[in-house]
């Protein structure tokens, strides 16, 4: 069976360098004064790292620099840090660009039918459930005062209890079914991962088909443990993946 393939030519080098440009003013329409100039920090950059930057704002911008300039990280970590997640973010991007394969396809399909089956029957097995607490009790007073009807109070106790347990049953199947697909489907992204790594890799990116270098990982966990993590920069990372029209390195 064919596995997924990546579009031809994903991954390529850079035409022209990318640079760090200061924000936008976000003083009001029409307004064109920036509103922080480039820093030393902001003049290292370049490339996927400065075109992450420059997806920043103004919030995130100075908290990078606050701990560039109070020593926490230093500036080719902060570089490093950006790089990484610019990597991170693109390859990321790039898997959207891979076709799912038709087994995938099927599978996401058998996934929504099984979520819906457990739905409905997850919601039968609850319905049960009160009924036979109800049940339940209703024997037990009835054992307890003396004054009902046992033996009938005992036999809407089993019909329901049997119901319960073939309502638990259902829903235990229907559970397993749904892990059964959500195995397939994570196969289908592990190849859309391979085939986004084997792309980058023919590409003759410098990182071969990893999703990003090592060292840069190891760059943006300082930065992270110095108060600027994936969290802090979730917006960043939404607007760059937005940016983002080819994949140059």
């Amino acid at each position: 069976m064919a596995g997924a393939a990546a579009p031809d030519g994903l991954f390529a080098p850079a035409k022209e360098k990318v640079g760090a440009t200061s924000p936008p003013s976000t003083n009001g329409p029409g307004t064109t004064t920036d509103r922080v100039e480039l820093s030393g920090l902001a003049q290292a950059l370049t490339g996927q790292a400065a075109a992450f930057f420059n997806q920043m704002d103004d919030k995130e911008r100075g908290t990078l620099e606050t701990l560039v300039k109070s020593g926490k990280v230093s500036v080719d970590d902060a570089v490093r840090g950006l790089q990484f997640w610019a990597d991170e973010v693109t390859f990321t991007k790039a898997m959207t660009l891979v076709a799912p394969t038709a087994q995938e396809t099927d599978q996401a399909r058998l996934r929504d039918d099984s979520q819906a089956a457990f739905a409905a029957d997850f919601q039968e097995f609850a319905a049960i459930s009160r009924e036979n607490e109800a049940r339940s009790e209703e024997y037990i007073k009835a054992v307890e005062s003396g004054s009902g009807d046992v033996v009938a109070a005992r036999e809407r106790l089993d019909e329901v209890s049997a119901r319960y347990r073939q309502a638990s049953a259902k829903a235990r199947q229907s559970n397993a079914a749904m892990g059964d697909t959500g195995l397939a489907i994570q196969t289908g992204f592990q190849q859309r991962f391979q085939a986004v790594a084997d792309a980058k890799a023919a590409s003759g990116h410098p990182d071969g088909g990893a999703p990003a270098n090592a060292d840069n990982k190891a760059a943006a966990d300082r930065l992270a443990a110095a108060g600027l993590g994936q969290l802090d920069l979730k917006e960043a990372r939404r607007r760059f993946a937005a940016s983002i029209t080819d994949f140059p390195y």
